[in-house]
């Protein structure tokens, strides 16, 4: 290994907790940019003549939106966990009642 090899190994190993934690928050974002996406493609649902499709696609919408915003806060999904103590007072009420969906 040259030198120049070695000093970006021991930079890698010095700063790798920060680079997990790191990549634990882009996970994050990555989870709250597919809400978003989710959010707005429910927001601009159009109905179609087949209400069973209508609805199974609403559906399935709502449940990516529930897991992901759930995976936030659950352990074990290679993610930042945020803590509740984050949500405002006046949104707690409904902040429980979307968790307790999964």
């Amino acid at each position: 290994m040259s030198k120049s090899e070695r000093e970006i190994q021991d930079i890698l190993e010095e700063y790798q907790a920060h680079i997990e934690r790191l990549n634990m928050m882009l996970l994050n974002m990555f989870a709250v940019s597919n809400i978003r996406y989710w959010y707005r493609c429910l927001s601009h649902f159009k109905k179609s003549p087949n209400l069973h499709e209508d609805i199974m696609q609403m559906d399935a919408l709502t449940t990516s939106i529930v897991i992901s915003y759930g995976r936030l806060f659950g352990k074990g999904t290679n993610t930042t966990m945020l803590n509740e103590r984050v949500i405002p007072e006046p949104l707690r009420q409904i902040h429980k009642s979307i968790i307790d969906l999964m």
